[in-house]
């Protein structure tokens, strides 16, 4: 028995003495907390490098609707500026119909065809 607690206080002294045998009873004593605590920093850098990509994702949404917005601002005023082209075509077009009604066949007569009132 004496050579069994020779042999422990002298693995006492070779880790370190008071302090390692301090150690140990502090690790086995606290190793379901010290996991938690690791598990708990592991989460948290989980949990911070989801939000910087969901920062970036959000960045990327935002950049790409004021890309779609200003695609769509073009793309109304292109409409518009048809819109405008095909009104001004039809209002010709109404104007040429016109000038044929009122384009007389026989010119420089009284005896005016198609008779209207100029």
């Amino acid at each position: 028995m004496t050579m069994e607690i020779n042999d422990l206080i002298m693995l006492i002294g070779a880790m370190g003495g008071l302090e390692g045998a301090k150690w140990i009873v502090r690790s086995i004593r606290h190793w379901q907390s010290d996991r938690r605590k690791e598990d708990a920093a592991a989460d948290s850098l989980v949990d911070e490098n989801h939000r910087r990509r969901i920062d970036w994702m959000e960045k990327r949404v935002e950049e790409k609707d004021k890309k779609i917005d200003a695609l769509y601002d073009e793309l109304r005023q292109e409409q518009s500026r048809s819109l405008k082209l095909l009104s001004d075509c039809h209002k010709c077009e109404l104007e040429a119909m016109r000038g044929k009604m009122m384009r007389c066949e026989v010119p420089g007569c009284a005896d005016r065809r198609p008779a209207s009132g100029y």
